[in-house]
């Protein structure tokens, strides 16, 4: 049974909607479909139990014709981009809007794929080109695409290196807010947009990573746990 009340995380979203991209392709490609249809069962049952999406999906295994991009997909991409908005999007605005601003995710952006913004589109809901794969399209904000969490070890030479996508051109700077406790001794960042080096002692330190370009600047909190 589906857990309606648990967020549905980044990490969810875009492995669920990547599977979608690589099923549809497996399906155009070797013409499975009994046997790709219940794959994708299968690794939804196992890797997003809380997903509503089997149900719909499994529809579709008892229709007769082969699979396809334009009809059979549709109802896998419906629930997908209602589940999100539900567990993790605004309560007010269209439901393209909704989503967008699901996707967009406070600065730590979700990209889709072109293949599932293409049948996001054919079932009613629009996805902003920023939101889309390379996520580079004109005058996009810059929205992280590295973790915002990094582990390390004591004693042992540490990297961690920023990514984020958005246009025109990104730069990236470290500091540190009200609370947070600021890179470790020995660990630095290099003006550029890598965090690295090495630091004796464990703990948990807070920082601020800020990404900016002509459009704006997203800051989000930076956590580096060493152990």
């Amino acid at each position: 049974m589906p857990i309606t009340n648990t967020p549905l995380t980044k990490a969810q979203f875009e492995f669920l909607q990547q599977n979608i991209t690589d099923q549809i392709t497996q399906v155009e490609t070797a013409g499975v479909i009994a046997q790709s249809g219940l794959h994708y069962v299968v690794l939804l049952q196992v890797d997003a139990p809380e997903v509503d999406l089997v149900n719909p999906f499994f529809a579709q295994l008892l229709r007769t014709e082969a699979l396809n991009s334009d009809s059979n997909w549709i109802p896998a991409v419906v629930a997908l981009n209602n589940h999100a908005i539900v567990r993790g999007g605004p309560a007010t605005g269209t439901l393209s809007e909704r989503l967008n601003a699901y996707l967009e995710n406070g600065g730590d952006r979700i990209l889709v794929t072109q293949e599932y913004a293409n049948l996001s589109s054919l079932a009613g809901f629009i996805i902003d080109p920023c939101n889309i794969d390379p996520g580079t399209a004109a005058g996009c904000l810059p929205g992280f695409t590295s973790a915002l969490a990094a582990t390390g070890q004591t004693s042992v030479a540490f990297s961690y290196t920023m990514t984020a996508v958005g246009t025109p051109t990104i730069t990236f700077a470290v500091s540190t807010g009200i609370g947070q406790t600021g890179l470790p001794s020995g660990i630095t960042f290099d003006s550029v947009n890598t965090i690295s080096g090495t630091h004796v002692g464990t703990g948990i330190f807070t920082v601020t990573l800020t990404a900016t370009n002509g459009v704006g600047a997203t800051a989000k909190t930076f956590t580096i746990t060493l152990v």
